[in-house]
C-alpha cells in the first residue's frame, strides 16, 4: 500500500482536475484513492455543478446496510455556519434585523454582552468571523470525541456572556468562533419567535427545496442515514449539539440538497438571492494569505480566481462545499469519517486544481 504522503502529492496532483472538467470517472478515482490510501473513510459522496449539469459521484460503502447515493444523510459540521450567516441575511433582507444591529438588542436585559475599546458585539461580527469571542464558551466542559457533546443550556450561554471579555475588539482580527454562531443562530431565533430549525425550515430550506436537511433528522433521513466512523474502519457515535449551540455545526443534510444550496449561492435558483449576495459583500483577512472571512464563507484568491468554500469536521463526518465566483462551478463533499484537514484541501483542489493537492 502507497503511503499516505506518497499518494495524495502524486496521486491527486496527477489526477485531479477542476469541477467544470472532471469526468465522474476521473472524479471517482480521485476521491477512492483519497479513501483507500488515507483511510479516510468508508464513503465519500461528490456533488459537482457545472455549466450545463448536476453530476453525483460516490466512492465507497456507508458502513451500514444502505448504498450510497445523492441522498445519502450525513452531518455537515460547520457547514452549518453558512446557513446560520445565510439566515442572518434573509432576515435582513426583510427588515427584521440589520447586519450592524447591537447583540444585546435581541438579549434579556440581564445579559450583559461584552465590549472592548468602546466597540459594541454586531450581529456581522458574529456571522463573519471577527466577534472576539473564544471558539468555544469558556464555561463548557472540554470536548471529547469519545464521549458525547457535553450538556449545554441557554442559561449557559447567557452566564458565558456574562463572564467572558472579548479577545479582540468586535470587527478587529478573524477569530474562528464556534461560540459566536451559537450565539448568532439564538439571538435570530428569539427574533424570530420560533426555534432555529423552524426559521432554517421555513426560510431557507423550503424555497431552496431541500427536504433533507434538517437539526435532528427525522425517520426518514434516519433511514438514509450513513453511519459516524472515526475513520474507515472503527464506528463512532457523532456529537449531538444542543440547541443552545446547533448554529455551529448541528446541520444534516445531504449532497442533493447541498446541490441546491449551491445553485442558490451561485445564481442557478432565484431564492434567496439578495440574501446570497450578501453574504460576499463583507470580507476581512484571515490567519491564512490568500484567505479572507466573509459571512459563514471563507474567499480565498488561487491562480487569479476566486472561490468562496467553507468545511465542517464533527465526530464522525467531513463536509466541504465551494464555488468559483467567476465561472459559478461548484462542488460538494460529504464523508461519513474523520478526515481532518486534508478533506478541506481536497476539496479545494478539486475545484480548483491550482491550489496545491493534500500533503
Amino acid at each position: 500500500m502507497l503511503k499516505r504522503r506518497t499518494f495524495l502529492v502524486s496521486s491527486l496532483a496527477a489526477c485531479a482536475v477542476p469541477a467544470q472538467a472532471a469526468t465522474a470517472a476521473g472524479l471517482a478515482g480521485v476521491l477512492a484513492r483519497y479513501r483507500d490510501e488515507g483511510r479516510a473513510a468508508p464513503g465519500i459522496v461528490a456533488g459537482v455543478l457545472d455549466t450545463s449539469q448536476r453530476r453525483i459521484v460516490t466512492t465507497g460503502q456507508t458502513g451500514g446496510t444502505s448504498a450510497l447515493d445523492g441522498d445519502t444523510v450525513f452531518g455537515i459540521a460547520s457547514l452549518t455556519k453558512v446557513f446560520t450567516a445565510l439566515l442572518l441575511a434573509e432576515m435582513a433582507s426583510r427588515g427584521e434585523v440589520a447586519l450592524e444591529d447591537p447583540v444585546n438588542r435581541y438579549l434579556p436585559a440581564h445579559v450583559r454582552v461584552p465590549a472592548q475599546k468602546g466597540r459594541e458585539l454586531r450581529l456581522v461580527h458574529l456571522a463573519s468571523y471577527v466577534s472576539g469571542l473564544p471558539g468555544w464558551p469558556p464555561n463548557m466542559k472540554g470536548l471529547d470525541p469519545a464521549k458525547p457533546f457535553p450538556a449545554y443550556r441557554e442559561a449557559d450561554l447567557y452566564a458565558a456572556l456574562n463572564g467572558s471579555p472579548l479577545k479582540t475588539p468586535p470587527g478587529s482580527r478573524y477569530e474562528y468562533s464556534n461560540f459566536g454562531f451559537g450565539l448568532l443562530a439564538h439571538v435570530l431565533a428569539r427574533r424570530g419567535g420560533k426555534s432555529f430549525e423552524e426559521m432554517l425550515v421555513t426560510r431557507i430550506c423550503k424555497p431552496l427545496g431541500m427536504n433533507s436537511t434538517r437539526l435532528k433528522p427525522d425517520a426518514a433521513m434516519r433511514a438514509r442515514l450513513a453511519p459516524a466512523h472515526a475513520d474507515a474502519a472503527k464506528p463512532v457515535a457523532p456529537w449531538v449539539f444542543p440547541d443552545a449551540l446547533a448554529g455551529a455545526g448541528a446541520l444534516y443534510s445531504t449532497v442533493n440538497d447541498m446541490l441546491n444550496f449551491l445553485e442558490g449561492a451561485t445564481g442557478r435558483r432565484n431564492a434567496l438571492s439578495q440574501a446570497f449576495a450578501t453574504l460576499l459583500k463583507i470580507r476581512h483577512p484571515t490567519d491564512k494569505p490568500d484567505t479572507d472571512a466573509a459571512c459563514g464563507w471563507m474567499v480565498s484568491s488561487t491562480g487569479g480566481e476566486d472561490h468562496a468554500w467553507k468545511d465542517g469536521a464533527t465526530v464522525g463526518y467531513s463536509s466541504f462545499a465551494g464555488t468559483s465566483l467567476r465561472s459559478r462551478d461548484a462542488l460538494v463533499l460529504l464523508a461519513n469519517g474523520q478526515c481532518g484537514s486534508s478533506f478541506a484541501v481536497l476539496g479545494r483542489h478539486v475545484l480548483n486544481v491550482r491550489f496545491p493537492a493534500p500533503t
